[in-house]
């Protein structure tokens, strides 16, 4: 009988800890894709605008563009750089507060195995 509780309690704690790991990869990966978009379709919307707003045309346009264009590709480097970094932390952050919660959850665990055999 305490056999099957103690079976019911490790597959409900095992259960309580793959919820909240999915839940916490499932926002981190919402947030940065949503950065990404974000920052991609800036670059897209302000390359368009560049065009749209070129008021020379010929030989000066295009050196402008190619310097524009040297430009954005240097903001889009760096921005990029940032946002590896950025995902980097939260990366770090995201297996720091995992392992701590698998931590509680295993103390959890250990309580209530302790709490079955009594």
């Amino acid at each position: 009988m305490k056999d099957s509780k103690n079976t019911k309690n490790m597959k409900n704690v095992q259960e309580e800890i793959r919820n909240e790991i999915d839940s916490k990869v499932s926002a981190t990966a919402s947030w940065l894709m949503g950065l990404f978009i974000g920052f991609l379709s800036g670059g897209l919307v302000g390359a368009g605008v560049m065009f749209l707003l070129a008021p020379r045309s010929g030989k000066r346009t295009r050196s402008q563009l190619q310097h524009k264009g040297t430009q954005l590709r240097y903001q889009a480097t760096e921005g990029m750089e940032d946002l590896v970094t950025e995902a980097g932390d939260v990366a770090h952050q995201f297996t720091d507060g995992v392992q701590k919660e698998v931590g509680k959850l295993q103390r959890r665990a250990e309580d209530v195995l302790k709490a079955a055999k009594k």
